[in-house]
């Protein structure tokens, strides 16, 4: 067998966010080198209205490439334009890739370095990330080329490290407002502003972008996509569709961390890799799920499958599922949806099962830990439920237990058992969070408060205001039928 390749990590940066949310990405980008093995080839491009490529191969002088977001670029492009040719004849015939086809190690290290060699300059570079300098009108949204960015990503690899498992590491930040194919964008950006400017000839090629940059235009729904009134969507898949297939033929992986309020394109932007879905890059989900990626092992890759022969549970099974972000779209976007679905396509039969049937567990002074069934009827004034839907981990604390906590009742002496009972479902809720990747979102809440919602959304409506709860309990107030209506119409339609 032939040495092992290194592991190859190429990340490509939004740079269209606002001051803080550069701050704490660069904050968490510096931790993330840290994380990487010594051995591991780096690379690192940054997008905005441009694409940047610098040369991390010479750190005592910056040297970057600069790709103009509006034109697409192809691998040939990116040998005749980054120069890996500089001084020497390139051939005329067979596939350049790689070092073993054609190119130079020392052409190819000016873009990709191992860890240990270009630790300072990584960090330097980060250091000096800043937003996107090219002005933006009141109304308008920011020229984010993130199409372009993904393409010169991918065609620098499949030029440099051809079927080396490498991976894209993108964060994004917002929509792709900048891309090829599109008659809006201005053409006649000033150039002579960086050292090197690259001008492409124009490929006729679809748009990447998912939204205009006009702050007027909403960015595509559901509704949108259904009544087929989203004249950017299908070009926009087309284009990443493009993309994902140029990846699987190099072998290598993008994986998506998006760090926005709004939606930024993960229903077009389908990966094949690994995505986190946060509100800011200052979020936890998105600090310690990025943490967790260059720190966890294997043990997540168990991709077995097992049916059990009792079906005795399958359709309360198909209620949740019935129910659930998989088939119902209602409160979620498209980059939601299309998130979700990824997680359950990759995730192993365990965690799957999970997304679709959380699980349920009792805390209470009777009768300790104990799992109850998905339904509203497990609510107690002196109850604590820890429910565990994936994507959520919710601490539910039942009116009487909120007030004692409130009170301050587990700092006292001669309360050290009410203290224990709040203790044990929040290790129960770390222990979780520690082992799972993308990290969950934690909600702590009480019953009759507003978090409440979390937990209320996902259990079976049993008790509605027809049917009152007992003391202590709770209602759901919805239209949903319940369990034991599906179940009936369920035994109608076998009848018949």
């Amino acid at each position: 067998m032939g040495p092992v390749a290194p592991p190859v990590f190429l990340f490509v940066v939004d740079t269209c966010m606002i001051e803080e949310e550069i701050g704490y990405l660069k904050s968490a980008l510096a931790q993330a080198i840290e994380l990487l093995p010594d051995q591991s080839l780096v690379g690192f491009i940054t997008f905005g209205t441009y694409v940047q490529v610098p040369e991390l191969g010479f750190g005592l002088l910056p040297k970057s490439y600069v790709f103009k977001g509006t034109k697409e670029v192809t691998k040939e492009q990116i040998l005749d334009q980054m120069s890996f040719f500089a001084g020497k004849t390139k051939p005329t015939t067979g596939v350049i890739a790689g070092a073993r086809n054609g190119l130079s190690a020392e052409s190819i290290a000016r873009f990709l370095l191992p860890a240990s060699e270009c630790e300072f300059v990584l960090n330097s570079v980060i250091e000096e990330l800043q937003k996107d300098p090219w002005p933006v009108p009141a109304d308008k949204g920011s020229s984010r080329c993130t199409g372009v960015a993904l393409s010169v990503a991918a065609s620098l690899l499949g030029v440099c490290v051809p079927g080396s498992g490498a991976r894209i590491m993108a964060f994004v930040g917002g929509p792709s407002t900048e891309g090829p194919g599109s008659e809006s964008y201005n053409l006649n950006h000033e150039k002579g502003v960086f050292q090197i400017l690259v001008t492409l000839p124009h490929r006729p090629a679809a748009t990447a972008m998912i939204v205009s940059k006009s702050l007027s235009e909403p960015i595509r729904s559901h509704k949108d996509l259904d009544k087929g009134s989203a004249p950017l969507y299908n070009k926009a898949v087309k284009f990443y569709e493009d993309i994902s297939k140029q990846l699987v033929n190099q072998g290598h992986v993008l994986d998506l961390f998006t760090c926005a309020l709004d939606q930024v394109g993960v229903a077009v932007e389908r990966t094949g890799g690994i995505v986190v879905l946060a509100e800011s890059s200052g979020h936890s989900v998105f600090k310690d799920s990025l943490r967790c990626f260059f720190q966890s092992s294997d043990n997540d890759l168990d991709l077995s499958f097992n049916l059990s022969p009792r079906l005795s549970i399958f359709p309360r099974f198909m209620f949740n599922l019935r129910r659930s972000q998989f088939v119902q779209v209602f409160n979620n976007s498209p980059d939601e949806t299309a998130y979700f679905t990824m997680m359950l396509n990759i995730e192993n039969v365990s965690n799957a099962v999970v997304m679709i049937q959380p699980s349920l567990i009792s805390y209470s002074f009777q009768l300790g830990a104990e799992p109850v069934l998905l339904d509203v009827t497990a609510i107690a004034a002196d109850r604590i439920l820890l429910l565990d839907s994936y994507f959520t981990v919710v601490i539910f604390h039942g009116i009487t237990i909120a007030q004692w906590r409130k009170a301050g009742y587990q700092y006292q002496e001669g309360h050290e058992s009410f203290a224990q009972l709040l203790q044990a479902p929040q290790e129960e809720a770390d222990a979780i969070i520690k082992e799972r990747f993308p990290v969950p979102r934690l909600v702590v809440c009480d019953q009759y408060g507003s978090q409440a919602r979390f937990l209320l959304a996902k259990l079976n409506p049993s008790v509605s205001y027809d049917n009152p709860p007992a003391p202590g309990g709770d209602v759901i107030f919805t239209d949903d039928v319940s369990f034991q209506v599906f179940m009936d119409n369920l035994q109608r339609l076998a009848v018949h």
